[in-house]
């Protein structure tokens, strides 16, 4: 179910820390540099005064630190873990710096936490120092079985469903926001057949069609077969499952267009990287994901689509 993956010299190095690290250890973040920019900058937050943290890009207000560590640094108390209902209570009861509404973020609010350029924590630990670098519980219940919720291990940024009632993980709290529709909690999976794998031919064209709007017959108009396993085959089937995905490949607040989005995943799908997916696309200013630096991580860890680097 981990759905990240690292380089190898990083990969043996967090097998080490995984192996010797107690369930809320604490590290000072490891950047290697050739990773490339950091996606978690400081210039994207706010740090306040009051022990919270503005993340600019969402509008998403985090406690600075894992709850049961406080002030300056996060340096005093440590961080506690619980069961997954445990955490939600907690959350919901915290009045922290004034706030009634704490909340236990989804999957992807977590994931926006996460810095792919840095492990042991792979979050910017200038803006959230003292992260405990293993599992923190999200509020995502996983869509493959109600007794599991997502987890993120902030040691390298692994995703992960874990058993509500046996997993005893860290908690951060969030409240607040404007661009929830930014942050949609519906799945991204482009494996549109349902037959475990994406592929051109269907899923691509399925996707476009589906983005232009086009349902019933038509929509299958051209797709000889589907492969063995495939478990969406009729169009009913499919335009359902389309419709419940978040297809807003490059977060321009919600909405999927075939112009964009669609050309964005039909490119990744034959192959085409860097620079030559948003060529001559009429991508807007303001999105979250303009460029393959930011839309490979995204169709990777999030819609589950194998990309080439």
């Amino acid at each position: 179910m981990r759905i990240r993956t690292l380089p190898a010299f990083i990969a043996a190095t967090v097998s080490v820390l995984v192996a010797s690290t107690a369930s809320t250890s604490a590290f000072s973040a490891l950047c290697p540099g050739n990773l490339g920019p950091s996606t978690t900058p400081t210039s994207a937050f706010v740090v306040n005064a009051n022990g919270t943290v503005t993340h600019t890009e969402t509008a998403l207000m985090w406690k600075q630190c894992n709850e049961g560590a406080s002030a300056a640094g996060c340096a005093t108390g440590a961080a506690t873990t619980a069961t997954w209902a445990a955490a939600l209570t907690a959350a919901r009861s915290s009045t922290f710096a004034g706030f009634s509404d704490w909340r236990l973020p989804n999957k992807q609010e977590l994931e926006s936490l996460v810095d792919t350029t840095c492990y042991a924590p792979a979050t910017n630990d200038t803006v959230f120092p003292g992260t405990v670098s293993n599992w923190t519980w999200t509020s995502t219940t996983w869509d493959g079985g109600s007794a599991f919720a997502w987890a993120i291990l902030f040691l390298n940024g692994y995703s992960n469903a874990d058993p509500k009632t046996t997993g005893s993980y860290a908690i951060r709290l969030v409240r607040g926001g404007t661009s929830f529709d930014r942050l949609d909690v519906r799945p991204c999976r482009l494996d549109m057949d349902g037959d475990g794998t994406v592929s051109t031919a269907i899923d691509g064209l399925l996707l476009v069609r589906h983005l232009l709007n086009i349902s019933g017959t038509p929509l299958l108009g051209g797709i000889a077969g589907f492969p063995a396993g495939a478990t969406r085959t009729t169009p009913t089937a499919l335009s359902n499952y389309m419709a419940s995905l978040n297809l807003d490949i490059d977060g321009g607040g919600g909405t999927p267009e075939a112009a964009t989005d669609g050309m964005i995943v039909l490119r990744a799908m034959l192959g085409i990287t860097g620079a030559a997916v948003t060529a001559g696309l009429p991508i807007p200013a303001n999105v979250l994901r303009k460029d393959w630096s930011t839309i490979a991580p995204y169709l990777r860890d999030v819609c589950l689509m194998p990309v080439v680097q």
